[in-house]
């Protein structure tokens, strides 16, 4: 992994790129070795997963998370799970990275657990009433939670009691970007 960069596109598909052999080639546009085309819209976020160096989530305009791991042949159907709108943020939870997060253009925020593919969130909340652009969690406090929006706020939010019927709790609010 420590040689494969991933991009996603408008496009709708997610490449691997090998940036060793783009070295030894010289190449300065990269030697592309995978596309994944199971999204249908525009791919609009993809992060690796903290622990699982083989998973990569991806979050698109399809309204759609899906996870695939690379190892895999690309002919092979990613894990997918539905979503309330369309996605802005993808992230795994770094303290728990069996969970990840998705935040859509509709200022949702839903936590999804990786191992369970096509099942509904975890838990939902309505973190901004506009897009959340946002979602960054503390690497150093485990359960803190940064999102931000185009409604020009950013909120810390405790992850850490959230689950079906218990929303997150907003921590800290700051209204003046």
């Amino acid at each position: 992994r420590q040689h494969i960069l991933a991009s996603s596109s408008a496009d709708c598909t997610i490449k691997l790129w090998d940036i060793a052999a783009s070295i030894d080639a010289a190449s300065s546009s990269g030697v592309c070795v995978q596309t994944y085309t199971h999204h249908t819209d525009k791919v609009q976020s993809i992060a690796w997963n903290p622990t699982e160096p083989a998973l990569l989530l991806s979050g698109g305009f399809d309204k759609r998370a899906c996870i695939v791991d690379v190892r895999a042949a690309p002919t092979v159907e990613a894990a997918s799970w539905a979503l309330s709108g369309d996605t802005e943020v993808a992230r795994w939870n770094p303290h728990a990275p069996q969970f990840f997060f998705i935040a859509t253009d509709n200022g949702a925020v839903s936590c999804f657990d990786a191992r369970q593919a096509g099942s509904g969130a975890l838990y939902s909340w309505n973190a901004h009433p506009k897009d959340t652009t946002v979602l960054e969690f503390n690497p150093l406090v485990p359960h803190m939670l940064l999102t931000a929006s185009t409604d020009k706020t950013l909120k810390l939010w405790d992850v850490a009691e959230a689950n079906s019927t218990e929303q997150p709790s907003c921590v800290f609010t700051h209204d003046s970007l």
